[in-house]
């Protein structure tokens, strides 16, 4: 008996936004065929066509950086890599640290207590950002 996890699909937000682009001028016929074309599951496809947000905003608020935030910790190793230092996953995670703090700093409301970083968030972090890579 075979116990290993299905594959997952592996499609990005980009391959979504061309789908529906395709779907909008008419180079695909149906949201299937569409789907099909790109990797998309029919129904993520689907839902995205009926107006609902991508897993990626709609929780947004449940991530410990926003979306913000993330592109500007992108910006920064990308930028790091580029000029030969390596972006370590301990500075990448002082620094994410360094943004969530300013965030708190900034706010009006009480200072809440911050939980650290979990252990597995740069994992996540980097599932969701593909284009650095060597962290």
């Amino acid at each position: 008996m075979n116990t290993s996890t299905p594959n997952k699909l592996v499609y990005t937000e980009a391959d979504v936004q061309k789908a529906i682009s395709t779907l909008r001028e008419r180079q695909h016929t149906s949201i299937r065929r569409a789907a099909r074309a790109f990797g998309i599951p029919y129904t993520t496809l689907w839902n995205r066509m009926a107006g609902h947000t991508s897993r990626f905003i709609a929780h947004e608020s449940e991530q410990v950086l926003s979306n913000a935030e993330e592109r500007t910790l992108v910006r920064w190793i990308t930028r790091l890599t580029r000029t030969g230092f390596p972006a370590s996953p301990a500075l990448v995670v002082q620094m994410a640290e360094e943004l969530r703090r300013g965030r708190v700093q900034l706010s009006n409301t009480r200072r809440p207590s911050l939980r650290p970083i979990g252990e597995k968030w740069l994992d996540r972090f980097k599932a969701r950002h593909p284009e650095i890579i060597g962290i």
